[in-house]
């Protein structure tokens, strides 16, 4: 199966269950709340602190997550920035009538958009 709709059907399954688990939850909540009254509702506080403190959790594992990926691209961008400059000093060290045409190809290079490839 492809990637694509493999991800889509997954993300539909965990759609729908947790849709049928929230019904769940308001049904069970319901009907304990007509049998106990408002005592139903105790200790539903520390529950719902439970709750978000564990999403703000997740969000600050998901931020912290990105910014390191965000840094890791940016020294690779760096190191690849370097690398041709040092490569285009490198061209100097040629004889002349070579040194012309490699550096035309150098231009051609890394003028072409296949040369830039965001795979990094």
């Amino acid at each position: 199966m492809h990637p694509i709709t493999l991800a889509i059907v997954f993300a539909a399954v965990i759609f729908g269950g947790i849709l049928a688990c929230m019904r769940i939850g308001w049904i069970i909540g319901r009907k304990r709340l007509v049998a106990l009254g408002e005592d139903g509702q105790a200790g539903l506080g520390a529950i719902d602190g439970a709750v978000f403190g564990l999403m703000g959790l997740l969000i600050t594992f998901t931020f912290t997550g990105a910014a390191a990926r965000f840094d890791d691209r940016r020294e690779l961008v760096t190191q690849h920035v370097n690398a041709i400059g040092t490569a285009w000093l490198r061209l100097d060290l040629l004889a002349e009538p070579g040194r012309g045409k490699a550096r035309e190809g150098f231009r051609q290079y890394y003028a072409s958009p296949s040369s830039r490839s965001n795979d990094w």
